[in-house]
Order: C-alpha cells, then sequence, then structure tokens
C-alpha cells in the first residue's frame, strides 16, 4: 500500500516516546513487552481534510493510531467517530494480513488529522525476534 501523507509546516511536534506508549496503549497486542520494541518502529502520518486514509478493498497491513483530529468510519451499521487515542485496523496485527477489511466500507479524516501508524510486518518481525530467544 502506498502512504500519501500530507506533512504540516506549522504547529506540528513531533510525537515523544511517551506519548507513543500512551497512544499504544489500547492497541490489542500480545505479549507484555511487545509495544516497547514496536515503540521504535511506529511513524507518524498526517492526512489532510477530507483524506480517504482505507478504503474496503485495501490490503489489511496497516494499524492507525489517532494522535490528534478525528475520523469517521463509515461501515454497514452507520458512521462513527474516533478521536485521540482510539484505533481502527487492528485486525493487522493479528497474521491475517491477506484478507481485505470487511469491518467498513471508508474511514475518511474529515478536518485533517494526525495519526501513528503499526505496520503488520513490524509486528511479524517482532514476534519471530521473540519466540526465538
Amino acid at each position: 500500500m502506498t502512504m500519501r501523507s500530507e506533512t504540516r509546516t506549522t504547529g506540528f511536534e513531533p510525537v515523544t516516546p511517551k506519548e507513543k506508549s500512551q497512544l499504544l496503549a489500547n492497541v490489542p497486542l500480545e505479549p507484555s513487552g511487545f509495544k516497547a520494541q514496536l515503540s521504535g518502529l511506529v511513524m507518524e502520518i498526517h492526512v489532510g481534510s477530507q483524506y480517504v486514509i482505507r478504503r474496503p478493498d485495501d490490503p489489511q497491513d496497516i494499524c492507525f493510531v489517532v494522535r490528534n483530529g478525528q475520523v469517521e468510519i463509515r461501515d454497514e451499521s452507520g458512521e462513527r467517530i474516533l478521536c485521540r487515542g482510539d484505533f481502527f485496523g487492528e485486525e493487522a496485527l493479528t497474521g491475517t494480513s491477506e484478507q481485505p477489511y470487511r469491518s467498513f466500507t471508508k474511514v475518511v479524516s474529515q478536518e485533517g488529522a494526525d495519526l501513528l501508524t503499526v505496520k503488520a510486518v513490524d509486528v511479524a518481525r517482532i514476534r519471530r525476534t521473540m519466540w526465538q530467544s
């Protein structure tokens, strides 16, 4: 998947390690200690207003955590708004990354948002390393 993002030129502060840890706290990752190793691989992106972050047939390879702003998830049951600390695409972290997203039809940034990205390949690499040691 090609990630298109926009960088903000004013008012943007890089995410600190402490903030990264706090934002990852609710993302379902096991075993304990795993998030600390993953924290260094988490990337931050900024998406502009009305940017479509995820479509139904996109590969399931990234989990997104909202740092700032809001994103709207539209699915068969309606719409819901995600804010700071909320996440979506966590299916990418379960090891079933070949399947397309089925739980929603579209994820859109309404006013622009800063997101943390957790890539499935990074999660798999860390898991392999942990099990080998």
